[in-house]
């Protein structure tokens, strides 16, 4: 999912394997045909070094990519996962876009999945605080929305219905 475990897979180090993480929206539009509906930066781990780091960022926004290096790459891969885990089940079942989550009938499961996500994240070796994820998950109608896994709990506070 999203790259996690990529690495370990291939067996090859970081000198050889870089890592990034798109962040592309689509929907269904039609049978075989998906809609582009929002496009996000390009990821990568600021681990990529000098030339190729240049080299990536002249190829990926001649292309018009946004692309940035991520200091903490293994968390940012994180809260993408479980940004994911939460919306991509719920749109899947009910049919809805990104903002179906934000739905306060869908409280206890998207709950449910924030705590399934950490306990994985933690059995990993990587913390998380529930209130701080439980907090970003009503900002899925953002194109960029996984940045604000980067702020501080309290500064997106939820409306409800």
């Amino acid at each position: 999912m999203n790259g996690m475990g990529n690495r370990d897979l291939f067996d090859l180090g970081s000198s050889v394997v870089s890592e990034g993480i798109t962040s592309l929206g689509v929907v269904f539009s039609g049978d075989g045909q998906i809609e582009l509906k929002g496009k996000g930066n390009i990821v990568f781990d600021d681990i990529i070094g000098g030339a190729i780091k240049e080299f990536l960022e002249s190829r990926f926004n001649e292309k018009g990519f946004e692309i940035e290096f991520e200091k903490d790459f293994k968390n940012y891969q994180w809260n993408k996962l479980f940004t994911n885990a939460v919306i991509n089940p719920i749109t899947a079942i009910t049919g809805e876009t990104n903002s179906i989550v934000q739905s306060n009938h869908l409280d206890d499961i998207v709950e449910m999945l924030i705590e399934e996500c950490i306990s994985v994240a933690e059995k990993e070796g990587n913390p998380f605080e529930k209130k701080h994820c439980l907090e970003v998950y009503s900002l899925s109608d953002s194109k960029n929305f996984i940045e604000y896994f980067e702020y501080a709990p309290g500064h997106h506070k939820r409306e409800k219905d």
